[in-house]
């Protein structure tokens, strides 16, 4: 097996260690940074959200697939930067004020990262002041807005109007997602989209960002906003689990960072698929 494939198998299996060691390997070989990213990692990822929406992956899946193809991105990445590779676009994303809820929005922006983007994450609480200044600081192509609570929901409408005020909003795309988001709630409040999914996130975002979208304010490829689910932004909640887990062993759950206690009971482990699969 050559060393892209057992890279892009190590992601598929979350295996961190051995993804780790592929690429590393595959670096000593001389291969290019970017065609390890490309071949390897991104290459994995889209399997993996490819999985996903066939009900083969879990949310568990993902998390420790995301992870593992993190800890091989970390070590391409300062080689990105000196050969000045481009990314697919820049994306700036958090859960909206009062809430902190993290695992769904931590999980799409490991799979942004995963699909080329790169992704400046806020963390959670964050205002719609906080929202513009990174806005005007990064100059990203792409907002993602998450968040679980109904009651923290108006946040989203609040930090669109935000952008509005600041002059801002005709120069970034605006995602949304989580548990009791909708597409008409998207749409009621001026965003760009929404999605129940990481792996749907994934999709909207290259779809808003454009297939070659690269400057600041470029963004004429993705100026309508997406009316269906099936390409709308981030349903990035903790809800996922509940959707599509089963529950993990003490150990697996340990591993993505998911508590037991947040899965459904009564059920087996979702299995992983092992066999191995060439990019």
């Amino acid at each position: 097996m050559d060393r892209i494939s057992e890279i892009y198998n190590a992601v598929l299996d979350g295996n961190a260690p051995a993804t780790k060691a592929g690429v590393e390997a595959a670096l000593g070989e001389g291969l290019a940074p970017e065609v390890i990213l490309k071949q390897g990692l991104i290459a994995a990822m889209g399997e993996v959200g490819r999985l996903f929406e066939a009900n083969e992956y879990f949310v568990p899946e993902m998390l420790v697939s995301a992870r593992a193809m993190q800890g091989g991105l970390a070590l391409l990445k300062p080689l990105l930067a000196e050969a000045g590779a481009t990314p697919a676009g820049k994306v700036i994303i958090g859960t909206v004020k009062g809430d902190l809820h993290d695992i769904g929005k931590n999980l799409v922006a490991m799979m942004l990262e995963g699909s080329g983007f790169e992704v400046v994450d806020l963390g959670t609480d964050v205002s719609p002041d906080k929202f513009v200044n990174a806005v005007v600081e990064h100059r990203p192509h792409l907002i993602g807005m998450s968040a679980l609570l109904t009651t923290t929901m108006p946040s989203m409408g609040a930090t669109v109007k935000a952008l509005q005020e600041a002059g801002l909003r005709d120069k970034v795309k605006v995602m949304i997602g989580g548990a009791p988001v909708t597409v008409a709630y998207s749409n009621q409040i001026g965003a760009d989209g929404y999605s129940p999914d990481a792996s749907s996130a994934v999709r909207l975002a290259k779809s808003l960002a454009g297939a070659d979208c690269r400057a600041f304010p470029n963004l004429e490829a993705a100026s309508l906003r997406v009316p269906h689910a099936a390409w709308a932004a981030c349903g990035w909640a903790t809800s996922s689990l509940h959707r599509h887990c089963e529950r993990v062993g003490p150990q697996r759950g340990a591993a993505v960072g998911v508590q037991r206690s947040n899965l459904r009971v009564g059920h087996t482990a979702p299995r992983l698929l092992r066999t191995n699969r060439s990019p």
